[in-house]
C-alpha cells in the first residue's frame, strides 16, 4: 500500500509539475507575440529548467517590457521561491561600458550565427554605429544596428569606442559617390589607404580646395576627394524626388546579394534602404518592415496615381517578399539578380508580369 501510495503522490506532482510547464510555456508564446514577434530587431531566448529545489529562469532578451513580463507571468505559475531569475538584459553585464562600436571597413557583413559559413542577413559600411549586445571567446559581437536589426560580426571590422571617445561628436562627413577612395595623402598618385561606398560616415578634420582630409573609426588620418563627401549638418535637406531617382538610377547594374546591403552589391530592400538613405530617409531593413510605414496609394490598371519615389511592395497572401521604387506612371526600378527597370506595361520590352501579378501594396513615403 506505501509503494501504491507514493507512486500515486509521484504522479501527482508529476502532473503539476507539468501543468505549470504547459501554463508557462503558453504565456511566454503571448510575450513573444507581443513583445518579440519580429526577432529580426528583438533578442527573446527563454527557458525554464529545474535544478533539485527550484526552477530556474534562463535565456536573454533585449526588451524591458518583455522580462518584467516574462516575471509577472512566472511568478502567477510559481511561488516566487520556487523559481530563480537568471534571465539576462542585453548588453550582456560583462561588456561594462563597452557597447559601443563603429564599422571600420568598407563594408562589413552580419550573420546570422557567430560563423563565416553562416547565413549572410545584413551588410553595414564604414562609420556605422553599432550597439554590441554580447560577444564570444573568437571574437564574434552579436550587435544592433541603429535602425534595429540584428547580426553578429567579426571583431575585425570594428572598432569598440566609449560614449565620451569624441567619435560619435566629430565633425562629421557622408560619401555621396557610389564609390570612393581614401588616399595617404592629398594625391591620386600616392598609397591608396580603402574604399569607401555612398553612405559611409567619416570624421572630418578639414578641407581644402580639392581635398577633404579625414580621421577613420581606427584613428588613421586620410584623405579623399571633395566632390565625393558633403559635410553632415544639423540642418534638414530638402528631399528631393530627382535626387532619389538619379542615385536609383546610377546604381543600374549593380548585381544581386542576399543579405547585401551598400552600392557594391545588395538585396532588394538593401537596395531601397541606400537609395533612400543617400537622400535623407532611413528605411527599415527588410522589404516586409518598410511596407508598414508610409501612407497608402490607392491605384488601377493605369497607374496614374502612382508617383515617382513610392515604394512598390510584391509578394502573395503569406506575407512581402520584394520591393522597388517607382519612377512614376508604369516603370519602376527595383533589385532583381541586377538594378534593373521594368513596367507594368504588357506592349513594352521591359514588362514583367511576375511583379505585375504580386504587386500587394504602394507606400507613399515622401
Amino acid at each position: 500500500m506505501k509503494n501504491i501510495a507514493f507512486l500515486l503522490l509521484s504522479l501527482t506532482l508529476f502532473n503539476c509539475s507539468n501543468n505549470k510547464i504547459n501554463s508557462f510555456n503558453s504565456e511566454i508564446e503571448k510575450i513573444e507575440q507581443e513583445f518579440a514577434s519580429d526577432q529580426s530587431i528583438v533578442v527573446f531566448d527563454v527557458e525554464l529548467t529545474k535544478n533539485r529545489a527550484n526552477w530556474i529562469l534562463r535565456g536573454e532578451t533585449t526588451s524591458l517590457k518583455a522580462k518584467a513580463a516574462i516575471i509577472s507571468a512566472t511568478e502567477s505559475i510559481f511561488k516566487y521561491s520556487e523559481f530563480q531569475d537568471s534571465l539576462l538584459i542585453l548588453p550582456h553585464p560583462d561588456l561594462g561600458a563597452d557597447t559601443l562600436a563603429v564599422v571600420n571597413v568598407s563594408v562589413a557583413n552580419l550573420r546570422r550565427n557567430p560563423s563565416v559559413a553562416a547565413e549572410l542577413i545584413d551588410q553595414v559600411i564604414m562609420g556605422d554605429e553599432l550597439k554590441i549586445l554580447k560577444k564570444v571567446r573568437n571574437r564574434w559581437y552579436l550587435v544592433q544596428t541603429d535602425y534595429d536589426y540584428l547580426g553578429w560580426i567579426t571583431g575585425y571590422s570594428i572598432e569598440q569606442k566609449l560614449a565620451d571617445s569624441g567619435w560619435f561628436t566629430n565633425s562629421m562627413g557622408k560619401v555621396m559617390a557610389l564609390n570612393s577612395y581614401i588616399y595617404s595623402e592629398p594625391n591620386t598618385e600616392s598609397e591608396l589607404i580603402c574604399d569607401v561606398v555612398i553612405n559611409s560616415n567619416i570624421s572630418v578634420i578639414n578641407n581644402s580646395r580639392k581635398w577633404t582630409n579625414v580621421r577613420l573609426p581606427d584613428g588613421r588620418e586620410e584623405y579623399i576627394l571633395n566632390t565625393d563627401i558633403e559635410l553632415i549638418t544639423n540642418e534638414s535637406k530638402e528631399i528631393s524626388i530627382d535626387e532619389l531617382l538619379n542615385t536609383a538610377n546610377n546604381m543600374l547594374g549593380i548585381p544581386y546579394l542576399w543579405g547585401g546591403n551598400s552600392s557594391k552589391m545588395n538585396d532588394c530592400s538593401g537596395f531601397t534602404q541606400t537609395v533612400f538613405l543617400a537622400n535623407g530617409i532611413r528605411l527599415p531593413r527588410d522589404a516586409r518592415q518598410q511596407a508598414l510605414i508610409g501612407k497608402t496609394v490607392e491605384y488601377d490598371s493605369t497607374f496614374q496615381y502612382v508617383k515617382p519615389g513610392d515604394l512598390l511592395f510584391f509578394g502573395s497572401d503569406d506575407g512581402i517578399t520584394h520591393v522597388g521604387i517607382s519612377l512614376g506612371g508604369y516603370l519602376f526600378i527595383h533589385q532583381d539578380g541586377y538594378v534593373m527597370i521594368n513596367s507594368f506595361n504588357k506592349n513594352t520590352d521591359n514588362y514583367n508580369d511576375h511583379r505585375k501579378n504580386g504587386l500587394q501594396i504602394i507606400k507613399r513615403i515622401i
